[in-house]
């Protein structure tokens, strides 16, 4: 199987895994391309990538940090169940 293993990616860019009850060594990034989910940050799911790597670029830190915390949990949440349903 080609790809990259999500355990190399993280040590080269030496990222910390926030989620250490998700197993990573098994996991591959299988595509080069990525997706910045500015407008699926804002609920809108159609034509979504998931299985391009998703990067929380300024823009749309900046934008998740202007909402209330409420709101906030619910479009993460929106956008973090699309994800999970379209890999499964």
């Amino acid at each position: 199987m080609k790809g990259v293993l999500m355990t190399k990616m993280v040590q080269e860019l030496n990222l910390t895994n926030l989620t250490p009850e998700i197993d990573l060594s098994e996991m591959r990034i299988m595509t080069a391309e990525i997706n910045r989910p500015a407008l699926q940050l804002t609920g809108y799911l159609e034509h979504f990538a998931n299985e391009r790597v998703q990067i929380i670029g300024y823009v749309e830190y900046t934008y998740l940090m202007q909402l209330s915390i409420i709101v906030m949990g619910i479009q993460l949440s929106s956008y973090i169940l699309k994800m999970a349903r379209l890999t499964m």
